[in-house]
């Protein structure tokens, strides 16, 4: 993939608010108000959220976009 490719295909970098608990298939969970980075937008409802070393996949209805 070109870096260009990269670029334009739905990479953002926002923060957001989990508004439900997420639990990841290695066990851990990521809970309820913990602040994440989303950084892909999967154009389906699907975002690609990451925090501190974990990284999952949340629905549009499972995060509040923070205003910076």
């Amino acid at each position: 993939m070109k870096l260009s490719e990269f670029f334009s295909s739905g990479i953002m970098s926002k923060k957001a608010k989990l508004l439900v608990d997420i639990k990841l298939d290695n066990g851990e969970s990521m809970k309820t108000g913990e602040e994440v980075s989303i950084l892909k937008d999967y154009n389906n409802g699907y975002f690609h959220a990451e925090h501190n070393d974990f990284a999952c996949q949340v629905h549009k209805s499972e995060i509040e976009f923070l205003e910076r």
